[in-house]
């Protein structure tokens, strides 16, 4: 197990308490409007303690999930500084520190279980400029709504009908599939195939970020959101593919507002388009079989669509669920290999048992790959994140379950369980049970 860095904790939790103390927003009298903000810096921290038993193997390969006894931890640290120069404008940048290491060095589970380890550990630390971006708002005027802060907006109030144009290095999932109850894996579920559509192949550096435009045209029923990105020069890369023209992705989301039983509810339709350096899944299963070297990998096109719902069934108690596919021809290129995808989930408040501000939630999500992928597999092929040296197909079937428990303003405590099904889609491997533990601080 990786040791974490003193140096690297006691600089995280002392730059929070720092920010919190110079950052606290002046306390607003109930019923009173809160002040539109002109600039905010927000911190946050977040450690993962995740372990799992051995578990059965028939075999193992490079890539796959460690079968022995094993336990890992990673730590991330954020800064957050957003201004707004003038009226709609804001500039953000965030900087991240990060170290530690995923289960397995995050490999062996298509549905990975630690949304906050990255595809590259390290032992000592590390400090990157995660997001630095410029967003601009156009009001249409008419009704207008309350925007409450967060980590990368400022709290005020803006038009309805807007369009907003954002630019810079972001991740694509700051805006494209967002749900309620399942989308951030330091607060809520801590599973990939849960926090985003696996199927969902979303353009990113190893670390998760990448630069992109996107544009955002929000109604009061619906909304309509595009972006195109950059992408990596090889798989999990940090190195960006400077032909713009040749590499890039196309996504676009359709969201549509409902209300149920007078309960607020979300429909979302999001298709994605890469094209970017890959191989082909039929190619590496010859190339495999035949003993036949590959050629360096052409530009591919790789593209799917999924649908992402959510809706409050009382004021404590929300569901969500998700149906993605991939057309599973060609290699990943930034997030998992997973073509098919679905999963159902609820979310708790914690007001039943006087707990208001805990929450428990239960999801499950089914994962699965084309045919063609099964065979570049069996044939011993290494990817991203799976490659066991031989494959007998069943699909990835996960169970998590989570209970967050605030401590104290500000802090947080989660307590994580996990059931994995036929690791990397092996029937030969598992199932496996992974325990985890989560401290999470944001200012």
């Amino acid at each position: 197990m990786p040791i974490p860095s003193p140096s690297f904790l006691a600089t995280a939790i002392c730059a929070s308490a720092a920010l919190a103390r110079a950052g606290d927003a002046p306390q607003i009298a109930p019923g009173a409007e809160a002040p539109e903000q002109r600039w905010a810096v927000h911190a946050q921290y977040t450690d993962i303690l995740q372990a799992h038993p051995a578990f059965h193997a028939a075999y193992s390969g490079g890539h796959s999930l460690v079968n022995e006894d094993e336990i890992q931890n990673t730590q991330t640290a954020d800064l957050f500084f957003i201004a707004s120069p003038w009226e709609g404008a804001e500039i953000g940048i965030n900087g991240e520190a990060w170290q530690g290491f995923g289960l397995s060095n995050a490999l062996g589970v298509a549905g990975y279980p630690n949304g906050d380890a990255f595809k590259v550990g390290n032992k000592h630390g590390n400090l990157v400029i995660a997001r630095a971006f410029f967003r601009q708002t156009l009001g249409f005027g008419g009704e207008q709504e309350e925007v409450d802060a967060d980590l990368l907006t400022l709290r005020g109030k803006r038009d309805i009908s807007r369009l907003t144009f954002t630019i810079g290095k972001i991740a694509a999932g700051d805006i494209f599939d967002n749900n309620t109850y399942s989308h951030d894996p330091r607060s809520q579920f801590l599973n990939w195939a849960l926090m985003d559509m696996g199927s969902w192949d979303f353009s990113a550096d190893s670390l998760g970020y990448i630069p992109g435009a996107v544009l955002d045209l929000n109604q009061k029923a619906w909304a309509i959101r595009g972006g195109v990105f950059m992408v990596p020069r090889v798989q999990n890369g940090l190195a960006l593919d400077g032909s713009v023209t040749k590499g890039y992705q196309g996504d676009l989301e359709l969201e549509g507002r409902f209300t149920a039983f007078d309960h607020p509810g979300r429909v979302r339709l999001l298709g994605f388009l890469t094209h970017a350096h890959g191989y082909n899944y039929g190619e590496v299963s010859d190339s495999l079989l035949r003993g036949r070297p590959l050629t360096p990998g052409e530009y591919r096109y790789r593209y799917g669509i999924g649908l992402n719902m959510e809706q409050e069934i009382t004021g404590d108690l929300g569901m969500f669920a998700r149906l993605g596919w991939g057309n599973g021809q060609t290699e990943s290129v930034a997030f998992t290999e997973i073509d098919e995808t679905v999963s159902l989930g609820f979310s708790l408040k914690g007001s039943w048992w006087n707990r208001k501000s805990d929450t428990v939630g239960l999801a499950g999500v089914v994962n699965g790959i084309s045919h063609e992928h099964q065979r570049a597999l069996d044939a011993g092929a290494q990817e991203l994140i799976l490659g066991d040296g031989r494959l007998r197909y069943g699909t990835e079937d996960i169970l998590e379950t989570y209970y967050r428990c605030k401590l104290v303003e500000h802090v947080d405590l989660t307590l994580d369980y996990q059931f994995v099904n036929n690791p990397g889609y092996n029937r030969d491997r598992g199932p496996a049970s992974i325990f985890g533990a989560r401290l999470h601080l944001e200012f």
